[in-house]
């Protein structure tokens, strides 16, 4: 499958956190805990039609202490079957506050679809008015850089009706990886990559 690396798009109900300010509980050597940072990645599974575009407006996240946080808000259009085979693309990044959050979310402004060459508008159930949501309940922790791909399943969430084609999206996290931020002293000792899910 092709991902496409996403940075966290600000949140519906606050700003994007760009400068946060970690707590002053200082580790064993005497340094201040760093923020979390979180990147978003979007692939596809493999399907029959030509091509599927989603017209993506915004990528939000929800805290547990601070509600829906705008992770990326600059509109992003992608054909889902260019992300296909282990391919990604970026959709943006963030740092936020260590907590816990519950949910993703992916404002979906448009869609359609090509089959035998021709493009049709694809109705998007929630995709505006309340936005497509994916479970996350992971615990952010300082010093760590936190990596999310998000499978889109083209294939499973485009379905034919009377009235033409419907998207009724399917999206799960596939990957969620935790790597620890790099020491401010040197060290020989790489980074260790840790798959969460």
């Amino acid at each position: 499958m092709r991902v496409i690396t996403v940075g966290l798009f600000a949140l519906a109900t606050g700003c994007a956190v760009d400068d946060v300010q970690p707590t002053d509980t200082k580790d064993s050597k005497g340094a201040l805990p760093r923020a979390p940072h979180i990147d978003v990645q979007l692939t596809d599974a493999p399907g029959d039609f030509e091509a599927v575009w989603v017209n993506i407006a915004s990528v939000e996240i929800e805290s547990a202490d601070a509600g829906w946080q705008t992770l990326a808000d600059e509109p992003q259009k992608f054909d889902l079957l260019t992300l296909q085979n282990d391919v990604t693309a970026a959709l943006g990044g963030t740092t936020l506050e260590a907590g816990t959050y519950g949910q993703l979310r992916l404002i979906v402004e448009s869609a359609s679809v090509v089959v035998g060459g021709v493009e049709s508008s694809l109705k998007i159930a929630s995709g505006m008015e309340t936005g497509i949501k994916i479970p996350l309940d992971q615990t952010l922790e300082a010093n760590t850089t936190y990596s999310i791909t998000l499978d889109y399943d083209a294939a499973k969430s485009v379905k034919t009706t009377g009235q033409g084609y419907l998207m009724s999206p399917v999206i799960h996290v596939k990957d969620f990886v935790a790597t620890p931020m790099p020491s401010d002293e040197p060290t020989d000792e790489p980074n260790e990559e840790t798959p969460i899910l």
